[in-house]
């Protein structure tokens, strides 16, 4: 046994989708895609979600934003940790 897995054409086409949406994608993967959207019906409903998913991730990520003094603190954190110890007396 190989190993290996075998992915249909639709499998490989919606592993390239989020690349082909945000513009990363070239060369012949990017002929590939296009060619696949161009002439595979199934591909506008994979299309669609791909695409609605990328939306949503982008509007997940453009919500998050850290607190305005999360950097200061990340610092101190740091500080602390790299901070000489005192040595403890002996008791």
């Amino acid at each position: 046994m190989s190993g290996e897995i075998k992915m249909t054409l639709r499998d490989e086409m919606e592993t390239l989708l989020p690349f082909y949406l945000n513009g990363t994608l070239s060369g012949v993967d990017l002929r590939r895609v296009e060619d696949w959207i161009s002439n595979d019906p199934d591909s506008a409903e994979a299309l669609i979600e791909a695409e609605n998913e990328f939306a949503f991730v982008s509007d997940e990520n453009e919500s998050m934003h850290p607190h305005s003094d999360a950097f200061r603190r990340l610092a101190q954190s740091f500080a602390n940790v790299a901070a000489p110890r005192a040595p403890v007396a002996a008791r």
